[in-house]
């Protein structure tokens, strides 16, 4: 899509984007499936032979079920014993990492890629953290972080050069970027990804959570979406930014009430530990992407 979309109407080349995330190979059936299940009453056994199904996918998870991470004593042997080890939403949320650092193979190997996969999982492991403290389920938080910039994946996979050019060259400003997206691609990231996620059809508190999670949230309420808007800029300013240029380390987020005081009350460690962990969930990943 050289020289954007000049001169097309902006439907038309919404359509063309949308047909071309389309050819992109999707997430892991096994990952869909299974966040398309959260909530029924899933069968420990189930759940363990839908995830074992795609041998690569359950090397994956056994790997980080069996780091440093969870310091389990003994090794899980299977993914039935991890299940029962760690439990159903715990190593749901496992299949869900795995899935996407293995999403979007075209862009594989190029910063760009790396740079959103680690924002990704920054958001992920902040709601998760965060969760709590407004009454939200921190598994469905940390998987809601984790899909929140699905869109951006998507369109690396799709146009690898022209959108990892641009975020390589462009500043960390959330709404001037989604018009450059626009404008060179045809459509915003957060348009990508809520749109692949209800091809995926996922529920709707993760689609919603994709499209908006730029929108500055109600004041007064606490929902996922409104999380992800908080654990987004606050991974930004950890230096977990998707663009090449970081944001400003001086700058203050504005974060609106009631997540104000939850981020103020932050311990002072926090960014370090969360960098820690996304360090750790990598290195017990498979290498390359």
């Amino acid at each position: 899509m050289e020289g954007g979309v000049t001169g097309k109407s902006h439907s038309s080349a919404r359509e063309q984007a949308l047909a071309a995330l389309l050819r992109l190979p999707p997430l892991s059936a096994v990952a869909i499936q299974l966040q398309r299940l959260a909530g029924d009453n899933l069968e420990l056994a189930e759940v363990a032979e839908m995830i074992t199904a795609d041998a690569a996918l359950s090397a994956d998870v056994l790997r980080l079920v069996n780091s440093s991470l969870f310091g389990i004593r003994r090794p899980a042997s299977g993914i039935l014993h991890a299940v029962a080890l760690l439990g159903l939403n715990r190593v749901m949320t496992l299949v869900v990492t795995a899935a996407i650092r293995s999403y979007a193979s075209p862009a594989h190997g190029t910063a760009a890629l790396k740079r959103c996969w680690r924002h990704n999982l920054g958001c992920g492991l902040i709601c998760e953290k965060l969760a709590n403290a407004v009454d939200l389920d921190p598994d469905v938080g940390y998987t809601a972080g984790l899909l929140h910039d699905i869109g951006r994946c998507g369109m690396l996979g799709v146009w690898t050069a022209e959108y990892g050019k641009l975020l390589d060259t462009s500043a960390a400003e959330p709404q001037a970027l989604l018009a450059a997206e626009e404008t060179e691609l045809g459509i915003a990231h957060t348009a990508a990804g809520a749109f692949l996620l209800e091809t995926w059809h996922l529920p709707e508190t993760l689609i919603e959570v994709a499209r908006s999670h730029h929108d500055p949230p109600a004041p007064d309420v606490t929902d996922y979406t409104g999380l992800a808007h908080c654990a987004c800029a606050l991974a930004d300013q950890f230096g977990f930014c998707v663009t090449g240029a970081p944001v400003d380390a001086d700058h203050k987020i504005e974060v609106p009430q009631p997540w104000r005081g939850l981020v103020d009350g932050l311990p002072e460690n926090f960014a370090l530990t969360i960098g820690e962990r996304i360090n750790a969930l990598e290195v017990h990943l498979l290498p390359g992407g």
